[in-house]
């Protein structure tokens, strides 16, 4: 089981102005969740190449967070960084993503179930029946209680047939 640690963190509203600057926003993060109304894409920022009808979006690092929302054309989010701002409590967990590792190819790995769900995923895994892999998330806890009010994605990797997690 993870402790819970402290760590500097900054939350900022998010001032959205218009799709292509937010699409120039996200590449200043390492991956992208996008949610849309017809499917989930998970992505390097840099292979993004249209935000047409999401719903919600993730932008994530290491050590921060783009978190976008679009309620009916309302675009609002935030901003979280860690490292600066004020110390609040948090902790981390993996989150396994459905399916096995299947293949990987030109920096994506999909994801595979016995149950027919499939996801490509912006890592580089070498195949095994026993390869999963998770998103780390990070929530950040509500005056120093165990109640979490926010979580970001904090990382994405592989746990491999030894339960060792491969960093990716």
């Amino acid at each position: 089981m993870n402790e819970i640690d402290k760590i500097n963190t900054e939350v900022t509203k998010y001032e959205f102005s218009d799709m292509q600057a937010l699409a120039e926003d996200i590449k200043g993060f390492e991956y992208v969740l996008i949610w849309k109304t017809d499917k989930v894409q998970f992505l390097y920022t840099s292979d993004v190449d249209n935000l047409d009808n999401f719903t919600e979006l993730r932008a994530f690092n290491n050590d921060s967070e783009l978190h976008v929302v679009n309620n009916g054309g309302k675009i609002c989010g935030r901003i979280r960084k860690d490292g600066s701002g004020e110390p609040e409590r948090y902790y981390d967990e993996n989150q396994l993503l459905w399916g096995n590792v299947k293949r990987s190819e030109g920096g994506y790995t999909t994801l595979a179930s016995d149950r027919g769900i499939k996801l490509n995923v912006p890592i580089n895994a070498d195949e095994g029946k026993d390869k999963n892999a998770y998103l780390k998330i990070r929530s950040y806890l509500k005056n120093d209680r165990f109640e979490f009010y926010d979580f970001r994605i904090a990382g994405i990797g592989v746990v491999n047939e030894k339960g060792v997690e491969d960093n990716a």
